[in-house]
């Protein structure tokens, strides 16, 4: 799971000052230090950043390596559009990574967003991961209104965050499946639409010849974060329950064209 906040008074990252970047990092990063239980954990500021005293060079050259080899880490934009769009003024100044202890909660700062969380494991215990990002976001939410900020909210939109698509709950779910069998039977991203999802077959070879898809939530605006879980779990249920009785023989076709037509 991830979601998105931003910090009340300060613009986005691609449009802030230097010195309101360096904030935003210090209260960011003394709440999150904050964080007790499963939660607790370190900062790593990009290599070449000066703005954290307690790492005045950034992370070790090791410690991306790492972050990088679970792609927890994010690159200096390149592109045209990342390049004109501000995101890369000051870098890598005031950016950087905490993590905890576990490895199962990454929070970015200052890249698109103020701050953008990622809950994540291996496994199926959806529940686990996802309360796991919201004792993060309300701690990181209640930290702030301590050293008197708060997260940039609206009645009307939800969370205020630098893409609209990303605005309402911000949260985004997403669980790898195998649906071999299932992906033989019918085109399973227009399944998943109508499941209220949606779905890529990922790119590898591997993934290819063993129906591997990345499925998450389609909608973020005007919901809340229970239906997106809830609309998950539910899809992703029906999707393995039909995959397992076509292993195993079963004729699942009117069921899946119902569902089609619903």
């Amino acid at each position: 799971f991830v979601t998105r906040r931003s910090v009340r008074g300060f613009r986005f990252p691609s449009v802030c000052t230097f010195e309101e970047r360096r904030e935003v990092e210090r209260v960011v990063v003394k709440s999150l230090l904050s964080l007790e239980g499963e939660l607790k954990g370190d900062y790593f500021p990009l290599i070449g950043s000066r703005s954290y005293q307690p790492k005045p060079n950034g992370m070790t050259q090791e410690k991306q390596d790492e972050l990088r080899m679970i792609g927890a880490i994010f690159r200096e934009p390149d592109t045209p559009l990342g390049l004109s769009s501000g995101f890369g003024r000051h870098w890598p100044d005031g950016r950087g990574i905490f993590h905890n202890d576990a490895r199962n909660l990454f929070v970015t700062l200052n890249h698109e967003d103020h701050v953008k969380m990622t809950s994540m494991e291996v496994g199926e215990n959806i529940v686990a991961i996802y309360r796991r990002l919201a004792l993060a976001s309300a701690g990181l939410a209640k930290a702030l209104v301590a050293e008197g900020y708060a997260v940039e909210h609206s009645e009307r939109l939800g969370y205020i965050v630098s893409c609209p698509s990303n605005l309402g709950t911000g949260l985004f779910g997403a669980m790898v499946i195998k649906l071999p069998n299932l992906s033989a039977a019918t085109d399973v991203p227009t399944l998943c639409r109508k499941l209220g999802l949606e779905s890529t077959l990922l790119g590898s070879p591997i993934a290819a010849v063993d129906g591997r898809f990345e499925v998450r939530n389609a909608e973020r605006v005007s919901t809340t974060e229970v239906t997106i879980v809830n609309g998950i779990v539910g899809g992703v249920l029906r999707l393995l329950a039909w995959e397992d009785r076509l292993a195993e023989g079963q004729d699942v076709k009117a069921e899946v064209e119902a569902a089609l037509a619903a």
